[in-house]
């Protein structure tokens, strides 16, 4: 009982919260896959959101108008409940109309900024083991940067030499360094290849369960979303200072189909 149209007539809004193509030709997908909150994104459709590794990608959907609309009896909503013999007075026929309608769609995402226009930032996300890899190849300046520190932490002479605070340092002595903050999610890629074009991953543990809500065993499949670049959406997201002009694509669903196993051959 999906109408399209009707879809794409309630606005969006925003969620909270390289290697090249190859000879085959790749459809412009995205694939919730069967790992618990993992996401893929091919070539072409990272292509078309102009989306490299490193970068994030953000999601917006119409559940806040659709559901505005039916507050109010919008005209158009009344008359699809009307057609399809549902009522705007039961939770379970308002449920599935919000349902029919939803639609989301994808975009790079957009730099956060502060009400007073300053970029947000936010602390790289690095473990222990990031850390100490970091720390050996960069003690010799670490420990310059930062020698009057060290000497007074570990409570060593002013005259002490590098070699001798370095024997101090620890993973808990480096701080995260900071970075602007991005609406959505940051991707990455398997692959040693950079640049726009190239197949990206990225984690979303909140759509990934709400894309495959209906799934009683949602490892058991991975979910395909056809990316419709033939139907660019332009609309603004406000990021925090002002509102940015946003190009989005909607994502369809396709088809549900078994994840192949390490040693399998695709047919």
């Amino acid at each position: 009982m999906t109408n399209s149209n009707l879809k794409f007539g309630f606005g969006f809004s925003a969620v909270n919260d390289s290697v090249k193509a190859s000879a085959v030709e790749v459809k412009p997908q995205m694939i919730v896959r069967s790992t618990d909150g993992a996401f893929t994104l091919t070539a072409p459709a990272a292509k078309a959101l102009a989306i490299a590794p490193g970068d994030y990608v953000m999601f917006m959907n119409n559940i806040d108008q659709i559901e505005a609309a039916i507050a109010a009896k919008n005209p158009d909503i009344v008359k699809f409940a009307e057609d399809n013999g549902l009522s705007l007075d039961a939770k379970a026929d308002v449920d599935s109309i919000v349902s029919s309608l939803t639609q989301w769609v994808i975009a790079k995402g957009i730099a956060k900024k502060k009400a007073n226009g300053t970029p947000m930032m936010c602390s790289v996300r690095m473990t222990k083991a990031d850390k100490a890899a970091w720390l050996k190849d960069n003690m010799a300046a670490f420990v310059a940067d930062n020698r009057d520190e060290l000497i007074a932490k570990y409570e060593l002479s002013a005259e002490a030499t590098d070699e001798e605070i370095a024997s101090n340092v620890s993973v808990d002595d480096v701080a995260s360094p900071m970075v602007e903050d991005f609406k959505g999610c940051k991707v990455a890629t398997t692959s040693s290849a950079t640049g726009v074009g190239v197949q990206v991953n990225f984690t979303y543990a909140a759509l990934w369960n709400q894309l495959k809500a209906d799934l009683e065993d949602k490892k058991s499949k991975n979910r395909i979303f056809d990316v419709d670049l033939d139907t660019a959406i332009n609309t603004v997201v406000n990021n925090g200072f002002e509102d940015v002009a946003v190009v989005a694509y909607p994502i369809n669903f396709a088809e549900d189909v078994d994840p192949m196993r390490r040693g399998e051959n695709k047919d």
